[in-house]
């Protein structure tokens, strides 16, 4: 049985639904793994913005340009949410804080040796 360039297999009645980009079954699949994992060149500085478009006016101090991958970035979130009591998450290789805390954050990044704007 030949399978030409047109088709891909989406389901197998062994395996479940199959990725299309790598073949596996979705359990076994890499390309999320390998994607979540993948560093996105920082481009040299961290930088450090107070956004409130899109958050019904409520301000998020969103710091992006660090050259972690999702571990680490969850690791230092922690650690600055613990720091200054606010809340906050990592998406899309940013870490974004509840409330304005621009200032602490880049004096804190600076004293753990991060260059930031």
């Amino acid at each position: 049985m030949s399978i030409s360039d047109n088709s891909r297999l989406v389901y197998s009645t062994e395996h479940g639904r199959m990725c299309p980009k790598c073949l596996k079954p979705l359990g076994d699949c890499l390309c999320d793994k390998l994607k979540r994992s993948a560093v996105p060149d920082a481009g040299g500085s961290a930088r450090a913005r107070y956004e409130t478009q899109g958050r019904k006016g409520k301000g998020m101090t969103v710091i992006s340009g660090l050259s972690l991958n999702r571990e680490e970035l969850e690791a230092l979130c922690r650690e600055l949410k613990r720091r200054f009591g606010a809340g906050g998450t990592v998406k899309d290789f940013t870490i974004e804080l509840q409330g304005d805390r621009r200032e602490g954050v880049v004096r804190f990044l600076s004293a753990n040796g991060y260059d930031v704007k």
